[in-house]
């Protein structure tokens, strides 16, 4: 008998076929499919290891539920899916357990009415589980519903081969495969679960045969890398299979767009010594692309009025020196790419020259654009004569072996130099490129992706889809000034955490858009009126003016499109407001915040401890939502996603998750007494 594992290749094939469970991995739909599959199938696993319902009233029931749910989406140690796709997100323990399933819907409806019985999901009518009074149930009446969401053996298969990714699998024990892994996902699963996923087992076995697993003594780790790769997002995107293989190329296109970075990924591999990078500017000129003689510090003996040597150090053991000023020819860039590649014939070399245009081409190139010219073999076409400088040096360095470099004291590019050029469009401060110079060169457009979709920018306690404010700029610029040059490329920032924080968001994003993009009244993106000036964004209250202008562009704050597990909305997003005594256009996500703000206002007297007793009065379901510092601190959430609020010096932590059902809304709004001078208005 032998234990194995399956083999990383099969544990990818089975995640890429889960990823097309849903027609657009990358649609809320896809997500809520795999949010309620991760669910049932935690409760599933936690009733096979208890023989009881999971009470997630109970610390430590809800702490082994998360843990469960991990078991299911977890790709590697700190990345996990929602989606069975790319890009992976990150976690901090509960797997998002918590942002939407504890606090929205039906588990908190059923908390705030313990003697109904809730369904779990509610969306689409195809609950998994009922919830009461903070219990997930099993219900086995609901098992069948679960193939509503694994609608063929092929997908019930590659679903097998991922949950038992990690489990050590009997093998040579006189059982066929098929038994053998059904024996394994039996030891983790409840026999009706499996009476699912196996209730036809001809198709299953055929199906499974497919994947020709193969297997080895070790546990195979998944690592982000093999999910980026599984979906040929650098091969695609980033590695260019179609990267050009031409001579010298020019890479151009809005700022942000990933040119450097293509020329990097596709350069990966490279000896370091075998590429060369330099960045032009308005003072760069020939000797500072090529070399010159300079000016250098040295060294020699100090010598006397008689020409001898006069003093000597250490018993006239050591000489002493005097430093001099002595000139040698100092090679750049062009030089040393140029000297490498004759070098070393055999390997390529690459030289890099960033932001191209920054300079004067005709200057820094000078007579060498003729080398340009390539004939068939890549060699240059026409050679250029060294000056004497230049010839002197080059036969110095290069030795026998690279003669062929300065041949008659002349200049050749070798077929194994490569030269790879950056220009953003958009520059304000540049210098014209002429045809002549043009006409050498091929030319690559960088277009704009819009695939940093996991990246978020914060105002505040708001947090906005990078991707999408990039879109709805994008779309009003070229609207505005008919140009694609000064549009917002993927990587314009580069936020190393993917949060683009508030100051970086004003300091070079909103800074970039007022100064090179609005200064002349183009695109319709700040708050209009004669009034506005870019220091406004710098006053206090920024983050709510700020604020105002993503509604402007009608962007949604994520906390709001993201109620995606219990809402009663379909499937799309609650775009639902309210006002608070005729004032203000609340989200769902803020009402009880601004709720309670107004409340702290209005009763200036009452302590944190004071305020909160008085919210936490109007039922259970508020407990959760409603905290001092002392509740705070003692939270089992590791990053629970709270407001802060003053009250007198103290704070009081108002939660922004739970608030996406609307029966959650409605208890809220009815439990409020009138005496309290809150009225609430649904107004959208």
């Amino acid at each position: 008998m032998t234990m194995a594992y399956i083999s990383k290749n099969n544990i990818l094939a089975a995640y890429k076929k889960l990823s097309q469970m849903h027609p657009d991995p990358n649609a809320q739909g896809a997500t809520q499919k795999i949010s309620a599959i991760r669910h049932f199938l935690a409760l599933d696993s936690f009733y096979k290891l208890h023989n009881r319902d999971c009470n997630t009233r109970d610390k430590d029931d809800k702490e082994e539920f998360a843990d469960l749910v991990g078991k299911v989406c977890e790709v590697c140690h700190d990345l996990y899916t929602t989606n069975f796709y790319y890009p992976l997100k990150h976690h901090t323990g509960d797997y998002s357990v918590g942002s939407n399933f504890y606090s929205a819907g039906q588990v908190n409806a059923s908390l705030v009415n313990p003697n109904e019985i809730f369904d779990y999901p509610k969306r689409g009518g195809i609950p998994l589980m009922n919830v009461q009074n903070g219990v997930l149930e099993r219900n086995i009446s609901l098992y069948h519903n679960f193939s509503n969401y694994i609608t063929s053996t092929d997908y019930a298969v590659a679903l097998v081969i991922w949950l038992i990714r990690k489990t050590s699998i009997e093998l040579n024990n006189g059982k066929t495969l098929y038994d053998n892994i059904y024996l394994a996902l039996s030891k983790i699963f409840t026999l009706e679960l499996l009476n699912v996923l196996f209730k036809d087992s001809a198709a299953f076995e055929q199906e499974l045969n497919k994947y020709n697993l193969i297997f080895g003594e070790n546990f195979y780790s998944i690592q982000e890398n093999d999910i980026e790769n599984l979906f040929d997002v650098s091969s695609d995107e980033e590695k260019h299979p179609d990267f050009p293989i031409s001579y010298q190329v020019i890479f151009y296109g809005a700022p942000g767009t990933g040119k450097s970075h293509r020329i990097k990924k596709q350069l990966e591999g490279v000896p370091k010594e075998n590429i060369f990078r330099t960045t032009f500017h308005p003072d760069s000129d020939y000797s500072t692309f090529v070399g010159a003689y300079k000016p250098t510090k040295g060294k020699r003996p100090l010598y006397g009025l008689n020409g001898g040597l006069t003093v000597r150090l250490n018993d006239g053991k050591e000489d002493l020196d005097e430093d001099i000023i002595t000139y040698k020819f100092i090679p750049q860039a062009f030089l040393n790419a140029y000297m490498q590649a004759y070098g070393k014939p055999n390997e390529n070399v690459y030289l890099i020259i960033e932001e191209i245009n920054r300079g004067n081409c005709a200057q820094i190139f000078g007579d060498l654009f003729q080398l340009l010219d390539r004939d068939e073999n890549g060699k240059s076409e026409y050679t250029i004569k060294a000056d004497a400088d230049l010839k002197a040096f080059l036969e110095d360095e290069l030795g026998e072996e690279g003669k062929e470099g300065i041949k008659d004291g002349e200049l050749c590019l070798p077929s194994n130099l490569y030269i790879y050029a950056t220009m953003n469009t958009s520059d304000q401060s540049l210098f014209p490129i002429d045809s002549a110079f043009k006409r050498r060169w091929d030319w690559e457009y960088e277009p704009i992706k819009y695939k940093n979709t996991d990246w978020e920018i914060e105002i505040g306690d708001l947090k906005y889809r990078w991707s999408d404010f990039q879109k709805e700029v994008n779309t009003r610029i070229l609207k505005d000034t008919g140009s694609e040059d000064k549009m917002l490329g993927d990587y314009f920032v580069n936020p190393p955490t993917r949060v683009i924080s508030y100051n970086l968001f004003r300091n070079k994003i909103l800074f970039y858009l007022w100064n090179d993009v609005c200064k002349d009244g183009d695109a319709d993106i700040f708050p209009t009126g004669e009034d506005f000036s870019f220091s406004q964004l710098y006053n206090q209250g920024s983050e709510l003016l700020i604020a105002s202008m993503m509604d402007k562009l009608g962007l949604v704050p994520i906390d709001d499109e993201e109620d995606v597990e219990d809402e009663d909305i379909g499937t799309g997003r609650d775009k639902t407001k309210y006002s608070i005594n005729g004032i203000g256009k609340y989200p769902k996500r803020r009402l009880a915040t601004e709720l309670i703000k107004l409340y702290i206002e209005q009763n200036p007297t009452l302590s944190a401890s004071q305020v909160v007793e008085k919210w936490k009065s109007l039922g259970n379901f508020v407990s959760h939502f409603v905290e001092t510092q002392e509740d705070y601190d003692v939270r089992t959430d590791k990053e629970p996603r709270v407001n802060v609020l003053k009250c007198g010096n103290e704070n009081i932590y108002v939660s922004t998750n739970g608030w996406g059902g609307q029966d959650v809304i409605d208890s809220l709004i009815r439990a409020i007494p009138g005496n309290w001078n809150l009225k609430v208005e649904k107004i959208q």
